[in-house]
């Protein structure tokens, strides 16, 4: 998998966190793919289940912010982490588990989310809310439909991931990867504290 099927990815899992457009949330997964919102309890599956959970649960488009990075990109999952402002209310730390398909949609998709306990950041600043509200119109300038070109290439495929590449491709694709991480989004998974489900995403 390479970085950019990634981050096209979440970019347009933005896109659809703040249009809230059905057609967005399907444009995101596969078929049958599965959606799970908390670890350990039961995914949401296929287009109808994902699409009718997430517009009940639907943020509105000048709510939050969101920033975010990859820890490790492999053959067909990547983990990335950020964090999630919600205006004046909270701050979430995120952990992302992605499953692409060659076709760049999610079979499958798990997230944490654990409530920030002193975030002192809340209120967004000029630029910030300026961002919140220009994110969509950023995002409409891609195209909505995965373009030929980035669809998946068999031919390239088989001299990125060849067979003596095999052992070692995910790590050679991550050492590649050069990221600052920053100490402030750092990921604090804690199953006991977990927050309502209804103020994740």
């Amino acid at each position: 998998m390479r970085q950019d099927a990634v981050t096209r990815w979440v970019e347009r899992y933005r896109r659809a966190w703040l249009s809230n457009d059905a057609g967005d949330i399907r444009a995101l997964f596969t078929e049958h793919a599965e959606y799970t919102s908390t670890p350990g309890t039961e995914p949401y599956r296929g287009h109808d289940e994902i699409v009718s959970w997430w517009l009940e649960n639907a943020d509105g488009p000048d709510e939050t912010t969101f920033a975010w990075e990859p820890l490790l990109v492999g053959d067909t999952r990547a983990i990335i982490q950020g964090r999630t402002v919600y205006l004046g209310s909270t701050a979430y730390r995120n952990l992302w588990v992605i499953d692409l398909a060659p076709d760049g949609r999610a079979t499958a998709f798990t997230e944490w989310w654990v409530e920030e306990e002193d975030a002192d950041d809340l209120e967004f600043d000029d630029d910030e809310a300026d961002a919140a509200d220009d994110d969509s119109d950023d995002l409409d300038d891609d195209s909505d439909d995965l373009d030929e070109e980035d669809e998946y290439d068999e031919a390239d495929e088989d001299d990125d991931w060849g067979d003596d590449d095999e052992e070692d491709s995910v790590d050679d694709d991550f050492e590649e990867l050069d990221y600052d991480y920053d100490d402030d989004v750092d990921i604090d998974i804690d199953g006991e504290d977990a927050p309502d489900p209804e103020g994740s995403r």
